[in-house]
């Protein structure tokens, strides 16, 4: 069971602190049992939740009613106008399992106003028998990798580099630039060295079919933050057989949600990525993006 109300790394100072998150500030409220709280970062007139961070969002302790709800936001709408903020975002954590809450939290942002984006999130729960959610031609494709002998590791962050390389070299492929330079997720290794972790899939002869750095969100949750591939090898597939047995160590080691992504771009479905994510047997869950003009 997912618990809604455990705080995510995103809003965590020492994340702020690591990807140099600046001007931020916490808006928090309070009522009766009800806790929420919001961390942004202001620039100028302009007000986020959060930049260089996947989601972030409203964190809930307690039960949210639709009174509490219009209550908080109009007083958030308020506090964000005296700070000279004329523009919010907020880009709110996905909803694992449906809670009230989150249903609540959407209601209200819409009657106040807030104008939203759905992306389409994807993501995996490995507390269930998985297998039997994958593709037959993805189970094809990963016994194909097994006969191979692909070796599947988790990369010690000496190897850093060699891996944004690559990865910069699947983007490369697709007419993509990388979001992150190798001088900056070297330093994310340093600073968060128990939040991000590097795994790939090489061959015989060591070369590196498929990579990705993984996020661990909370004790419950890990996010697919950087993946990629080889598209030389794209009939051999070894993005599956990296996610395969990532399923199977993060179920060992006790996680609950491995999160591997929107599949959308504002707002519009990338087809042939939500298939191949469902053929993987990810479920849909949906990312809202919320913004008000309060000038």
């Amino acid at each position: 069971m997912i618990d809604p109300s455990q705080r995510i790394l995103f809003d965590d100072q020492i994340y702020l602190d690591a990807n140099s998150i600046q001007k931020t500030f916490v808006y928090e409220w309070k009522e009766s049992e009800c806790k929420i709280n919001i961390t942004f970062s202001q620039e100028d007139h302009l007000a986020i939740s959060l930049p260089k961070a996947p989601y972030a969002g409203f964190n809930i302790e307690g039960s949210l009613s639709q009174t509490a709800m219009d209550k908080m936001t109009t007083d958030l709408k308020e506090k964000l106008s005296k700070r000279g903020i004329q523009k919010a975002i907020v880009r709110q954590r996905p909803e694992f399992e449906p809670t009230p809450e989150f249903q609540i939290i959407h209601d209200g942002l819409v009657r106040h106003k807030f104008s939203y984006t759905k992306e389409a999130n994807q993501f995996v729960f490995l507390g269930q028998d998985f297998e039997q959610n994958l593709h037959p031609m993805q189970l094809r494709k990963i016994k194909k990798c097994q006969q191979e002998q692909l070796i599947f590791s988790k990369e010690d962050p000496s190897k850093i580099q060699e891996v944004h390389s690559f990865l910069t070299s699947c983007r490369n492929q697709q007419g993509l630039e990388i979001n992150i330079d190798n001088q900056s997720l070297k330093q994310l290794f340093l600073k968060l060295p128990r939040s991000y972790e590097c795994y790939t899939v090489r061959n015989c002869e060591q070369k590196i079919l498929a990579a990705t750095i993984l996020v661990l969100v909370n004790d419950q949750i890990l996010y697919n933050y950087l993946p990629g591939f080889d598209r030389v090898y794209k009939s051999l597939s070894p993005l599956s057989y990296l996610l395969f047995q990532l399923y199977h160590d993060l179920r060992d080691r006790n996680y609950e949600i491995f999160d591997l992504g929107i599949s959308s771009i504002d707002g519009e479905l990338q087809n042939g990525l939500f298939t191949y994510k469902k053929r993987m047997g990810a479920e849909q869950s949906d990312r809202f993006i919320y913004e008000i003009n309060l000038k």
